[in-house]
């Protein structure tokens, strides 16, 4: 991560294992279909449930009085270019069940905002040198397959089905939808999945809650260090 004038971009991500970043999440409870299939690597235990709730909107905005109660995962580790080494900015992301979907709530804080990349706007847009965050998802972590979804500060959105642990189809196109904006501390964003682009039904009041695995991956342009 660097402040120099060519402003190289590093990955940051949750927590390294292996290539990727994987979080268990014990939430909700789901039935779950017979041909859904998800993730890859070994899942990491979250210490707290994830909060079911019917009060959110989608503006991007993380005001509305689900988010303060939700469970955080502030640990990121840098991937590039010092692997294992603490994320130079602080970042935080939140998880939020509805009967419309999984809401995930962004906090990416920069000390330079102004540095901040953010060039595309379009849907299926190459975020490549935008900064942006990926959330891999994999409700039913079988190791092989999930969904990514991705966005940048300016809200474009871009996603893949992985198909096996070397593969992803950029082709996939899943119905969801986001927000995000900047801030005076850095940028947010807002995203609302709903159950059935992840292949997933929730069963609200089940005393039994599957474990999802989960990867997370910020990508800054503008960083302290390298």
């Amino acid at each position: 991560m660097t402040a120099s004038s060519n402003r190289h971009s590093p990955l940051i991500a949750a927590v390294v294992t292996c290539f990727c970043v994987v979080f268990a999440l014990p939430t909700w409870s789901y039935a779950q279909p017979p041909d859904v299939r998800a993730a890859r690597d070994t899942a990491l235990p979250l210490p707290a449930r994830m909060h079911f709730t019917r009060e959110l909107r989608l503006d991007g905005n993380l005001t509305d009085t689900a988010w303060a109660s939700a469970d955080s995962i502030t640990s990121f580790t840098q991937r590039d270019p010092q692997q294992g080494a603490p994320g130079s900015e602080r970042t935080v992301v939140r998880f939020v069940g509805s009967p419309d979907g999984l809401w995930i709530g962004v906090w990416a804080y920069d000390r330079q905002p102004a540095g901040i990349r953010r060039t595309q706007l379009r849907r299926d847009a190459d975020l490549g040198s935008d900064d942006h965050i990926t959330v891999m998802l994999s409700p039913t972590a079988d190791k092989r397959t999930g969904f990514l979804f991705s966005i940048n500060p300016n809200g474009a959105l871009t996603d893949a089905e992985v198909l096996n642990f070397e593969n992803e189809s950029r082709e996939w196109d899943g119905v969801w939808d986001g927000r995000a904006h900047l801030t005076a501390s850095g940028w947010q964003a807002e995203i609302l999945i709903p159950w059935q682009t992840l292949r997933y039904r929730p069963i609200v009041g089940d005393s039994a809650a599957d474990t999802w695995d989960m990867n997370c991956l910020l990508y800054t342009s503008d960083a302290a260090d390298e």
